[in-house]
């Protein structure tokens, strides 16, 4: 603590974290929690600075009982993920897109249980391809959210799935690189960025969404 008063910029959210964990661990509970609250203010300022309306989604936390909750949104292609994870002799591989949800209102939400950890990274939408001989199929996608949050409606369906065209599109060049110099997936099996971009393009809103519903809450 002392180290941190020494300075009046603001430090990175993990800093005060890191600080927080050493203050809990010798049992001052009560400046831990400030900190941990003064560090999600931080990273919920610096993922929200630049966001607009067009950027706002629902979203049922089902965490916290069903409760609705608007977020902004941020979308990127996880290519560390999607390489990691590309084994051609599976005969299918993974493109991974990681899908981040940040309160609109952090001051409803602080008090919650909804925290650095938990919008951020632990929301995914992947593209399944099954490789045969020299040919591919996307089946189909998986819409991970594993933070306990499911997709309130079509409208904001419709706002995630422009967002993930437009990363698409964006990463072009990444994309390809991966297809082409990565893993030959271009060469060997005709897989190319545009075969990506349709399959989304033509994915129905109404799946998107409603996969992310858990049955069996109200």
């Amino acid at each position: 603590m002392k180290y941190l008063k020494r300075f009046n910029e603001e430090l990175k959210p993990y800093t005060y974290l890191n600080t927080a964990r050493k203050l809990r661990k010798l049992g001052d509970k009560e400046r831990s929690t400030d900190l941990e609250n003064h560090a999600s203010l931080m990273a919920w300022k610096e993922s929200t600075k630049d966001k607009s309306d067009k950027d706002i989604i629902s979203v049922i936390d089902y965490e916290s009982g069903g409760e609705v909750i608007e977020v902004y949104v941020d979308v990127f292609f996880d290519i560390d993920f999607t390489k990691e994870n590309f084994n051609e002799s599976d005969g299918c591989i993974f493109i991974n897109f990681l899908i981040d949800f940040y309160p609109v209102n952090f001051e409803e939400t602080k008090n919650s249980e909804i925290y650095l950890g938990k919008y951020g990274g632990f929301n995914s939408f992947e593209l399944v391809i099954d490789l045969n001989k020299n040919n591919f199929d996307i089946n189909r996608i998986n819409f991970y959210t594993d933070s306990g949050f499911g997709i309130k409606d079509r409208k904001s369906g419709h706002r995630i799935k422009k967002l993930i065209l437009k990363e698409i599109i964006d990463k072009k060049d990444v994309i390809e690189e991966f297809l082409i110099s990565d893993t030959l997936l271009n060469i060997n099996y005709g897989l190319e960025h545009e075969d990506i971009y349709n399959y989304v393009k033509n994915y129905s809103v109404n799946k998107l969404y409603l996969n992310t519903h858990k049955k069996d809450k109200k």
